[in-house]
């Protein structure tokens, strides 16, 4: 589980089913679905369905994005 304090999350799925834990709540998405979580909301996901799921994210504000993400690429976050 995990927290963006100063940003909101938004997913769009686009093939494949994706699991959101939010709050305790569970929430599965199909493609063409979409979700926005607010800042501060306590969140996960995991792939839903038998298949991998792809999904269109989006940050905003954008901030330090692009430093977690080849940081989780390269193994070190």
């Amino acid at each position: 589980m995990y927290i963006h304090p100063l940003q909101e999350e938004s997913f769009e799925i686009l093939g494949g089913k994706l699991g959101l834990l939010v709050n305790g709540g569970k929430i599965e998405l199909r493609p063409g679905e979409s979700y926005v979580l607010l800042r501060n909301t306590i969140h996960t996901f995991y792939n839903a369905g038998d298949t991998p799921f792809t999904t269109r994210t989006v940050f905003r504000p954008f901030l330090h994005m692009d430093w977690l993400t080849s940081e989780m690429i390269l193994g070190k976050a």
